[in-house]
């Protein structure tokens, strides 16, 4: 069996959805389709405060979608201390970005390589406001990586970063280096 742990939070960001709310269990069920009866996809709830830290030792992949910098930092030290992919979507008005997170690999970037710090003057995507449509183009390109990992198809996107902006109709893919001073993956 195989399990699939998928962070979300809504709202303000202490909001959580849960195993039952449209937005986990949508996905949950979505992959579950899509890759087949053979994988149990549990969803898991995270808020201000993951409920139960050991229930990321259960899943083998985690997907985030959280929009709140405090949560990813929780969910990214979760990754790496219990070594799990995090796959990570994130929105913003008019563009999202995703990555797989892998630091706990020598040679791979934890999401703190990428976002240090807590970024000063950031909004949610509650008190910012974001086209619905992102979401839906984020969160496909998310559940397709997801797949990949599961799989091991494809071209993982550890070490990339994928950028799609809606207003322009383009995505790009960068490098997403390891960085040697990260003090949460050890550079």
């Amino acid at each position: 069996n195989l399990s699939l742990g998928l962070m979300a939070t809504i709202g303000n960001g202490y909001a959580q959805a849960s195993v039952n709310s449209n937005s986990s269990s949508a996905h949950a069920y979505g992959l579950r389709a899509t890759v087949g009866a053979t994988y149990d996809m549990g969803a898991t709830s995270i808020g201000g405060y993951y409920r139960s830290p050991l229930k990321i030792t259960y899943d083998d992949y985690i997907a985030d979608g959280c929009d709140n910098f405090s949560t990813r930092f929780l969910i990214n030290n979760l990754c790496l201390k219990y070594k799990k992919p995090l796959i990570s979507g994130a929105l913003s008005q008019f563009s999202g970005q995703l990555s797989t997170f892998k630091g706990f690999e020598s040679d791979k970037p934890c999401y703190r390589c990428l976002v240090p710090d807590q970024p000063i003057g950031t909004l949610s995507c509650a008190e910012a406001g974001i086209l619905g449509a992102i979401a839906g183009v984020v969160g496909t390109m998310q559940a397709t990586e997801v797949i990949k990992e599961i799989l091991e198809i494809g071209d993982s996107l550890a070490g990339k970063l994928v950028i799609y902006d809606a207003l322009s109709a383009t995505s790009r893919t960068i490098k997403l280096p390891k960085d040697p001073y990260c003090k949460y993956c050890g550079g």
